[in-house]
């Protein structure tokens, strides 16, 4: 990671919940990853950095996903009129048990990674299960998508089937 850097292009952002602002062919400049600030001209103090030009594409702030469980986006959508414990005996802990199978884990994680590079999300805490290799295998497909965070194992004692403790 560079140290500071300069991104120019059209910029979309939000100061308040309420409003949007747009600065056309401006200048982001970043130093030590926090933001300075998007400018309309770039200040003299900042001439000396590199500068990304993106042309006329639109760069806007990516989003933090604070709590994900990967193995949990192949179920998305599905029982939501259930309760809780339901839903965890009908369909997760039986797809989270797949995740043993390496290749089961690649093609599902690899979809979940290609879907999060998609999206606005550039950041993200994930859980995957407790299968080691998957999980290890979860992390290489997110750093390969570009995705930064933290991963972790799901550690389970209560309320699940004796073959994910």
């Amino acid at each position: 990671m560079r140290d500071a850097f300069v991104l120019k292009g059209n910029f979309i952002y939000s100061r308040d919940e309420k409003n949007l602002n747009t600065v056309e062919q401006g200048y982001l400049v970043c130093e030590n990853g926090v933001s300075k600030g998007i400018f309309t001209e770039l200040p003299e103090k900042y001439s000396q950095l590199p500068v990304e030009d993106y042309g006329e594409k639109i760069i806007l702030p990516g989003l933090s996903d604070l709590h994900a469980h990967a193995p949990q986006y192949a179920m998305r959508a599905n029982g939501m009129d259930m309760e809780l414990l339901d839903w965890l005996n009908t369909y997760t802990f039986p797809v989270e048990s797949r995740y043993r199978d390496l290749e089961y884990a690649r093609a599902a994680y690899g979809q979940y990674a290609k879907a999060l590079r998609i999206s606005a999300t550039t950041r993200a805490c994930v859980f995957g299960t407790l299968h080691r290799e998957g999980t290890l295998l979860l992390m290489e497909l997110l750093e390969e998508a570009g995705i930064r965070g933290y991963v972790g194992k799901v550690n389970m004692d209560r309320n699940s089937p004796d073959y994910l403790r």
